[in-house]
């Protein structure tokens, strides 16, 4: 049965051209039934039988001409290799055009391997990555055909295709990352078309395709084929001007892959796009204030929580992506300094609005077994929550690689708690450094994709007003954006800093929480906001107005 839940195509975020082939499209053939299928030559492509044999193609013969190819068939993969989950059926009776042209038998996910990564080894030299797996048959067959030539027939090259077309080429190769990054060369060979002024926004072509994957994989030794001005495609230039000159193309005409590109205003936006205003982020709810001068939280951005230790600011920072989880947002977490079961208990704690403490050391004290099954249920829900089980530090190169994981399987707001952990046990001689590293890095994938990244921050050791004239009164120790611990990097590098500074009691008890702005790239608008405070139900509360009396906190708080 054909997955809608895909878009292939050109189409980000929706497949608009064959918006109406749910209820039309009514599959007739099995993936058993393909297999029967024989392999032969598509002379109309210029593909030979070999070459459909070795990805274990299948065709379609018309009933009319029976040496006539009515449909070919790639195999899809599942995630481990071990077995085919489907084909993508490509209908030569039908307009490309129109739908139907392309469907799917069985299932044809991003989460299956790439076209032809069956038939690859993993690791080598040279990957080359197409747009389709009809430019994968063409540029396996040139390159095998210069190889025999010059005496190594026996070596396959290596090239397989993005699944599910341009529209998901980033999150096919993110699923398959580290497949593409075991070779020393990766040569991204999408189609030299791109989207026109005209075409609509989320239309994603092969030049905007080979933008989202060179700017996922990040890496240095990307290359792209420096195409003709007169080509569009690796099977055009098969036809037009014959093996050599495409395998020349892959292998000699190539470039480094440059993200930057020159561009008019025209080319990226429209005249309505220019003057529209800025709409309204994910509000928050009991920070109304915050609310108030961020305007919303909003994709495309970082934002840095930050405050002494025991501040509440992984408290905060958490209960902000909690909230966009209930809203209907999946969300990734990534907390370093608790373990996994730590942070199973913060979101069943805050579902059941119990506070944390307690439910921390024993849950069957704080609700009944069917309470914290529905509870266990809500956590485990994957639309919901996608967590990142590590523990301790970890060097930015495979952290950027999990980060970019949870938003490839979905995650639009990602929780990084905290920085410094991040740093803290590696054995490096300039943590500053380390951490601007890896600051660097958040900022360039935040900027590129439509997520949210909330990173937790250490500020330095004597940050803090450090007011010691009012000993028998509740005071705020407030901190300042220059105490971020590391350089300056952080703060620059944030659109926003939210700063958490606690109140000292007298009497040692946890105080309220003042939440300023220290930051605020886009607004402008910065100084104290919401003071808040988490009551006994977990939940934050406005303590503008509470006054503090001593007290004796109940065991376990």
């Amino acid at each position: 049965m054909r997955d809608y839940n895909e878009n292939p195509g050109y189409y980000r975020g929706g497949r608009k051209r064959n918006a109406n082939m749910k209820n039309n499209y009514i599959p007739t053939e099995t993936v058993k039934d393909v297999l029967q299928y024989p392999c032969v030559d598509w002379p109309e492509r210029g593909i030979r039988k070999e070459t459909l044999e070795h990805y274990r193609c299948r065709v379609k013969l018309t009933e009319t001409a029976p040496q006539e190819v009515a449909a070919i068939y790639c195999p899809a993969y599942s995630k481990d290799g071990k077995k085919i989950t489907g084909f993508q059926k490509k209908d030569l009776t039908i307009p490309k055009e129109d739908p139907g042209h392309f469907t799917a038998i069985g299932s044809v996910r991003n989460t299956c391997m790439l076209y032809g990564q069956k038939q690859c080894q993993h690791g080598g030299k040279k990957l080359f990555l197409t747009e389709g797996w009809l430019d994968m048959l063409s540029a396996f067959q040139a390159l095998k055909d210069i190889s025999k030539k010059n005496g190594y027939g026996h070596i396959n090259p290596n090239v397989c295709s993005i699944v599910n077309g341009t529209s998901n080429s980033d999150k096919s190769v993110a699923h398959n990352e580290d497949f593409v990054k075991s070779f020393g060369q990766v040569i991204i060979a999408m189609d030299n078309d791109y989207r026109k002024s005209v075409d609509p926004k989320n239309i994603i072509k092969g030049r905007e395709a080979t933008e989202l994957i060179g700017s996922y994989l990040s890496s240095n030794n990307l290359l792209v084929p420096n195409y003709p001005d007169d080509r569009n495609d690796l099977n055009e230039i098969l036809l037009e001007d014959g093996p050599k000159a495409l395998s020349d193309l892959l292998l000699w005409h190539v470039k480094p892959f440059q993200a930057e590109k020159i561009v008019t205003f025209d080319e990226v936006m429209t005249f309505e796009e220019a003057i529209k205003p800025i709409e309204q982020g994910f509000m928050f709810d009991k920070f109304p204030l915050l609310n108030e001068k961020l305007g919303g939280e909003r994709l495309y951005e970082l934002t840095t929580y930050t405050g002494l230790p025991g501040s509440g600011k992984s408290s905060i920072a958490f209960e902000h992506i909690f909230q966009e989880a209930l809203s209907g947002e999946k969300v990734g977490l990534l907390m370093l300094e608790d373990p996994v079961i730590k942070t199973q208990r913060r979101v069943a704690a805050r579902y059941l609005q119990i506070h944390p403490r307690p439910y921390f050391l024993n849950p069957l004290e704080c609700a009944t077994h069917e309470q914290l099954r529905e509870a266990w249920e809500f956590s485990i829900n994957p639309d919901k929550f996608m967590i990142l089980a590590h523990f301790g530090s970890i060097a930015h190169k495979p952290l950027m690689s999990k980060i970019k994981s949870l938003f490839a399987a979905g995650c639009t707001r990602i929780l990084f708690d905290h920085a410094s952990m991040a740093v803290s046990g590696l054995q490096t001689n300039d943590e500053r450094k380390e951490l601007d590293v890896l600051y660097t890095e958040l900022a360039a994938f935040r900027a590129a994709h439509p997520v949210h990244l909330k990173v937790v921050a250490h500020v330095d050791k004597k940050a803090g007003t450090q007011d010691t004239t009012r000993p028998t009164e509740p005071k705020w120790n407030y901190i300042h954006p220059s105490n971020l611990r590391g350089s300056a990097g952080l703060f620059q590098l944030s659109c926003n800093v939210i700063l958490i500074h606690n109140e000292i009691t007298p009497d040692g008890s946890r105080g309220r929480v003042k939440v300023g702005l220290g930051k605020n790239r886009l607004g402008a608008r910065l100084g104290d906001c919401d003071i808040v405070k988490m009551g006994k139900n977990g939940l934050f509360y406005d303590a503008t107005e509470e006054i503090w009396t001593p007290q004796t906190l109940p065991t376990g708080y």
